[in-house]
């Protein structure tokens, strides 16, 4: 049963969810058959995919003592219960958003003929919509929805009333311009990463609807042309410009999750401007993370992820904000992911340490570290190797070098990152072998090392040349 769809969903259900199931699973409206219960109550005790009491056998003699074994009525009860938790996890869904949930009571109560309540219904929840803050594309699709319904009721009931479908259609463009400027960014932003080609002949009409009309008033449609500019034309900084002071003056008109979805835009550009060697979006970037901690949107479920956290701290250090750095490292560690906290945090820790530079305590932390994440083995055996080779520890440089040369040949996934590292291993190696106090030698290697376009670290190894 543990790879069933049933035991997947159930497995990621936090303790609260869990809970809520069971009223739900001993509530006779929604299930009557006491195994589903059973079922139920014995997936509870289980904490682990590989635990013998997830076999069907096993089951069945808890929820059938004494009976032979059938697969198709265990098969049965399976199905049940994880019918009711599809239907939970879709109740759940729904209350997250409550105009959404006003929005169906209004068709409920016209479906019902119910025309003074549904009168009463439809301007609270018209009221309440226009009252809340956001004003994202989601907002502007309910705000059509609402003004449809009230239409096709009116034109069923009340012919000869006049009827608003000039509010309704201009909710509808600012739903379609807003909705389809958002997926243009995300898919030029796949081409950055990817590669990929997309279609995307279809915008160009989007985009001169745009600056014909009066529809960059509407920052839900203003922030995502800005977006998709600066992705598609990166020499052009006026849309980053314009971008971060719309995102400034409106980002409590998003939900957290697409607020947060916009910084890492901006953020993902000064990277790419930085790879290009403007240095200058240092600062932006560190000032774009800051101010998403500040307005609470960075953080997901609860926490922030390890690459935001490492990112963030980088950034600090490059502008050597290294008070600030301290105390974002020990502020966020709690909203890190639990079961990965304090690798994460010494990690991160050691690499303040070493970039001060203080080495013995970078070591100390290092040795700390369980290199779950590929990226971050590379990185903290290349501390360890610039650390001894700064403190003339040559006996232990050389031994790490040859197990990274080993690790680096198991890993044909890394793809260009194992490339630059083996560089990265030979030419560290050529130069404990040379006689670096002799300054024809040093300035051989650098022309050697000029020539090398694949290879980590190049920066620091220019530096111990030089």
């Amino acid at each position: 049963m543990k790879n069933s769809p049933l035991f997947q969903v159930f497995a990621r259900l936090d303790k609260k969810e869990k809970r809520e199931l069971k009223k739900w699973v001993r509530s006779p409206a929604f299930n009557q058959r006491q195994d589903v219960v059973q079922l139920y109550e014995h997936l509870l005790k289980i904490s682990s995919p590989d635990d013998k009491r997830l076999r069907k056998e096993y089951i069945f003699q808890k929820l059938y003592p004494g009976l032979p074994f059938e697969d198709e009525k265990i098969r049965v009860c399976q199905f049940y219960l994880f019918k009711l938790l599809k239907s939970y996890l879709v109740f759940q869904e729904a209350q997250r958003d409550e105009s959404r949930r006003q929005i169906h009571l209004c068709e409920a109560y016209n479906r019902k003929g119910l025309g003074e309540l549904y009168e009463k219904e439809w301007h609270k929840t018209l009221h309440r919509l226009q009252q809340q803050p956001q004003r994202h594309a989601e907002y502007h699709h309910q705000h059509f929805q609402l003004r449809k319904e009230y239409i096709g009721r009116t034109l069923r009931e009340k012919r000869s009333d006049d009827i608003d479908i000039d509010t309704a259609m201009q909710a509808l463009k600012s739903y379609y311009l807003s909705e389809t400027l958002r997926l243009s960014c995300s898919m030029r932003s796949q081409q950055h990463l990817t590669r990929k080609e997309y279609d995307l002949q279809g915008i160009q009409e989007v985009l001169e609807m745009i600056e014909q009309g009066d529809h960059l008033s509407h920052p839900s449609i203003a922030i995502y042309y800005h977006g998709y500019q600066l992705l598609s034309e990166t020499e052009n900084s006026d849309h980053f410009a314009t971008f971060r002071q719309t995102l400034a003056a409106h980002w409590q008109q998003f939900p957290p999750g697409e607020c947060r979805g916009l910084y890492l835009l901006a953020i993902n550009y000064c990277i790419r401007q930085l790879n290009r060697g403007q240095r200058q979006f240092i600062r932006q970037a560190f000032q774009l993370y800051r101010n998403a901690l500040q307005n609470k949107v960075l953080l997901e479920d609860g926490f922030i992820s390890k690459f935001a956290y490492n990112n963030i701290l980088t950034l600090a250090i490059a502008l050597s904000e290294w008070v600030w750095a301290a105390d974002f490292l020990e502020q966020y560690k709690a909203y890190l992911p639990p079961d990965e906290r304090q690798n994460i945090y010494e990690y991160n820790l050691a690499i303040y340490y070493f970039r001060k530079p203080d080495y013995e305590k970078a070591q100390q932390l290092l040795r700390r570290v369980e290199f779950k994440d590929r990226l971050y083995n590379l990185n903290g055996r290349s501390m360890l190797a610039r650390i001894y080779f700064e403190l003339d520890e040559f006996d232990a440089l050389a031994s790490l070098l040859d197990s990274f040369h080993v690790y680096l040949r198991r890993q044909e996934q890394l793809s260009y990152h194992r490339d630059n590292y083996l560089n990265f291993i030979l030419f560290l190696r050529k130069m404990l072998r040379s006689n670096l106090s002799d300054s024809s030698t040093r300035q051989e290697l650098q022309r050697e090392l000029g020539d090398i376009s694949a290879i980590a670290e190049k920066k620091w190894l220019l530096e111990q040349l030089k």
